[in-house]
């Protein structure tokens, strides 16, 4: 999920980000969890969900995801095993 998180690479200020918004997604916070996002975000979805498209472009997108995903998954909750800073070439 920390596709389109505020920031290029992951940085540790990014993984605060990141976390931050996992607990908004768990909350239903659609208003926190798309203010973290860049406004330019381009959210790319698992083909194989039904209902869902597989691409969304802007904030305003994603919040459209997040709505259509908790109506197919109303109970759905994300929990991050580990996020991981990466360098600006996306080595650890």
């Amino acid at each position: 999920m920390a596709c389109g998180i505020l920031g290029g690479s992951v940085s540790q200020g990014n993984v605060d980000v990141a976390y931050r918004a996992f607990g908004a997604f768990n909350r239903r916070d659609l208003s926190a969890f798309v203010a973290l996002l860049s406004p330019d975000v381009v959210w790319e979805e698992n083909p194989e969900l039904p209902g869902l498209r597989e691409v969304y472009c802007g904030r305003a997108e994603v919040r459209e995801w997040f709505e259509d995903l908790l109506e197919i998954m109303e109970s759905l909750r994300a929990e991050p095993e580990k996020i991981t800073e990466l360098s600006d070439d996306g080595s650890r």
